[in-house]
Order: structure tokens, then C-alpha cells, then sequence
């Protein structure tokens, strides 16, 4: 759910609470927590006349885990609603604006391209959260910040950071409040200087895997001796099988986020 297509502060919040996860039970009483007030002053701003302060608004921005942009919005917001008069109103609706347009001018300006750009590539395989959220938005119950947050028992903040950058570069799109995974590519060639960025991620992520342990998974290593021949044998019965799962996948609906990682080596 975008700020940018609210104009009221209190309607935006209303609704992210309202797609959190059981419906945001229980997060007005931590926004009260957040702020250091008592959860009657959060019941009078959001059914009541009552407005936040600048001051609260900045602490808000942290818990909801706004982008800069995203920010001074909100902030704009609460200023617009606070103003004691007309011209005022008027004066932060018109900055309200013109944030607007710098999100949509950014929005425009990536989204240009077929295919994400090399510096926008660079970030994507930087970490494997980018790649992870963008896979886990393809899950049917899984389409909003809150809900990948929760999944990944990642900071709100650093969700929402990298679900806009995938929104922004068209890896993600966004449709009725939902998240989904974009049209475009993020495809590597094997030459890139980027692949061993990408290999060492998803190895970090089986490392954490094997100390939680789970028996369904399968973590194999095994060095051995063995001939020249069949050395090669295998190596090409396990290019076969990486082709094999290639065209599985393809075709496979999407229900769970899982991580095939094979090693192969001479040493």
C-alpha cells in the first residue's frame, strides 16, 4: 500500500493496520508503546479529531519503516491536517505534491528499460534478501510488507527499503495493495562479476539453514577419490539434473520458497 495515493494520514495508517497480519490486531498499542503515551491518545487521533505531532510523526516513520521520500510525506501529512489556516493547508498540500511527482519521476525513470540496469543489477545480488523477497511475493499469501516481514522476521523497515527498489525497477509490481513479482529480468550471465556475489549469498543462507536443523532438508557434503572418468560421469549427471530441475521449476506453481545449492570440486 503506497502512501503517495493518500492524502489523509490517518486512512493511510487505517489501512496498512488493516492488511498486517490478523488484521493488525494489537499495533495501535504498539504505536502507543512506540510513542511513550497511553493508547487512549492513539483511540482519540484515529477515531477521533485528534492529530499527531510532528514529533510523533517522526517516530512513526521509523515504526512503519518509511523510506526518506515516504517520510516527508507523512510528515507533510500530519502538518496539512494540523494547519490553523486555509493558506497553510494549501502550502503543505502543494509540498505533498510535489513528493508525489518525485516518486512517480523515479518511478518513471527506472522502470524505462526492459531489463534492470547494471547498477540496479549490482544491488539486486548484493544481498539475498532482494532475490528472497522477490521470490516470496510470488506466493499467493504472501503480497504485502507486513506479511514479508513477519515470514523472514525481518525489520519493517529494511522490508519495505527493498520491496520500493524492486517496485521501482519493475521486479515487483504492485496491484490493488498487493506485491508481485514483476516481468522483467534479473538474469546472470556465468561470466558476470556478479555470480560469485550471488553463489556466496544463497551458500550463507544453507550455512543458517543447517544450524536450525529441519529434517526435510538435505545437506550433503562428501569428499571422496575416484577416477578420472568417473569424475566427469558425475559432473555431467549433475549438469543434467540441474536442466532436469530447470524445467520442473518452470511450470511448478508457486507454494514455498526453498534453495538448491550443489558444490562440486577439485581440491
Amino acid at each position: 500500500m503506497l502512501i503517495f495515493n493518500f492524502s489523509d494520514y490517518k486512512r493511510y495508517i487505517k489501512g496498512q493496520v488493516a492488511k498486517m497480519p490478523k488484521k493488525g490486531r494489537g499495533q495501535f498499542r504498539l504505536m502507543a508503546n512506540a510513542l511513550g503515551v497511553n493508547s487512549t491518545v492513539i483511540s482519540q487521533v484515529f477515531k477521533g479529531t485528534r492529530n499527531l505531532t510532528a514529533e510523533q510523526g517522526l517516530v512513526l516513520n521509523n515504526f512503519l519503516g518509511h523510506t526518506e521520500l515516504e517520510g516527508k510525506y507523512f510528515i507533510n501529512l500530519i502538518l496539512k491536517e494540523r494547519a490553523g489556516t486555509k493558506d497553510l493547508q494549501d502550502y503543505y498540500s502543494k509540498e505533498c505534491a510535489q513528493l508525489k511527482e518525485q516518486s512517480l519521476a523515479i518511478k518513471s525513470r527506472v522502470n524505462a528499460d526492459t531489463e534492470i540496469t547494471d547498477a540496479h543489477r549490482a544491488l539486486f545480488y548484493s544481498d539475498w534478501h532482494y532475490s528472497g523477497l522477490r521470490m516470496l511475493s510470488a506466493l499467493p499469501n504472501y503480497n504485502t510488507i507486513e506479511e514479508f516481514a513477519d515470514y523472514f522476521k525481518m525489520p519493517r523497515a529494511r522490508v519495505r527499503e527493498a520491496i520500493e527498489f524492486l517496485l521501482n525497477t519493475g521486479l515487483c509490481v504492485e496491484k490493488d495493495g498487493k506485491i508481485t513479482v514483476g516481468a522483467k529480468s534479473t538474469h546472470l550471465d556465468a561470466k558476470s562479476t556478479l555470480v560469485n556475489s550471488h553463489r556466496t549469498n544463497w551458500r550463507l543462507k544453507s550455512i543458517q539453514a543447517m544450524q536450525k536443523w529441519d529434517h526435510k532438508d538435505i545437506h550433503y557434503s562428501a569428499p571422496m577419490t575416484l577416477s578420472v572418468e568417473d569424475t566427469e560421469i558425475i559432473r555431467e549427471n549433475i549438469v543434467k539434473f540441474i536442466a532436469k530441475v530447470q524445467g520442473r521449476v518452470k511450470d511448478s506453481p508457486e507454494e514455498q520458497l526453498v534453495c538448491l545449492n550443489i558444490d562440486w570440486f577439485k581440491f
